[in-house]
């Protein structure tokens, strides 16, 4: 009998409810805490854009990711590329020097190539 009389509208008791109330509380202190990780990550991201005519260097991507390319002394980077076309998405299509066209590539696998 006791337990039906603290059953409240929503049937649930108020311990139940107590406890839902103590979950959303932490679950809106983490989303507080992400929030501030958020900003101090983006503090230090240095956005990347490159403009038709750069020269960049794509990283050397394996098919299998799982096994190492060559030995430890090999570049991680080909190139010297140019960008030939830019994408709103993020992508740039590259030509190397004899004008072999690769891409679309994503401008994370990118960077510019001081000469």
């Amino acid at each position: 009998m006791n337990k039906l009389e603290s059953l409240n509208e929503g049937g649930q008791t108020s311990t139940t409810k107590a406890f839902q109330v103590n979950q959303l509380d932490v679950i809106e202190e983490s989303a507080i805490g992400a929030v501030k990780n958020i900003h101090a990550f983006n503090k230090k991201v240095r956005p990347r854009s490159f403009q038709e005519g750069d020269l960049v260097l794509a990283v050397r991507r394996p098919i299998i990711m799982s096994k190492r390319m060559g030995s430890k002394f090999l570049s991680k980077w080909d190139g010297p590329y140019v960008v030939q076309e830019v994408y709103t998405n993020g992508a740039y299509k590259i030509v190397d020097e004899n004008g072999l066209r690769i891409g679309p590539i994503n401008g994370k696998f990118l960077k510019r190539y001081y000469a």
